[in-house]
């Protein structure tokens, strides 16, 4: 799970993980629109924009053998459920993915935070199942800091250019 506050770099993060493994079997997920799909350098790469709950899990449900899998962002699904809906979504959908993970399947999920709480929506539901949870920030002069809080703590700096991330010292 990749997670921050609103344009510090969790979309292109993702892209450049699911471009990094660039198959005929990769699947980019938006649920808010196509400006997602900008830091995609890997033409391979299969996009669709979900907008709907029930949309995402039968996409997700079809699409368990793909190689990559990239949700951008669980947080746009969930946000206007009801909170007894928007757990169980947000549960279902990380356990899939983790599930996907112990096949060797690269799984992203983007989550985007409020500045206020720091935490995602249903935080608690998605990050059991998460086998990495990585915090974006945004640093000084176009840097980003990018924080693996599990499984062990490791922060890496990185820059955005025209479709790619540039890792840096921090």
């Amino acid at each position: 799970m990749i997670y921050g506050e609103a344009g510090v770099g969790k979309s292109a993060l993702a892209s450049w993980l699911a471009s990094s493994r660039c198959t005929e079997s990769s699947l980019y997920i938006s649920t808010e629109d196509e400006l997602s799909f900008f830091h995609i350098s890997c033409p391979k790469t299969k996009t669709s924009v979900i907008m709907d709950y029930r949309t995402l899990l039968l996409v997700l449900l079809e699409n368990l053998d793909v190689d990559v899998l990239v949700i951008d962002s669980l947080s746009s699904i969930t946000r206007y459920l009801p909170p007894e809906i928007g757990s169980k979504v947000s549960a279902l959908v990380s356990w899939l993915m983790h599930r996907r993970g112990e096949k060797g399947k690269l799984s992203v999920t983007v989550a985007q935070v409020s500045a206020k709480s720091g935490r995602t929506p249903y935080h608690e539901f998605i990050e059991p199942w998460a086998d990495y949870v990585v915090r974006v920030k945004r640093l000084r002069e176009g840097k980003r800091m990018a924080i693996m809080e599990c499984p062990r703590e490791e922060i890496r700096c990185f820059t955005i250019g025209r479709g790619e991330i540039s890792w840096v010292s921090c």
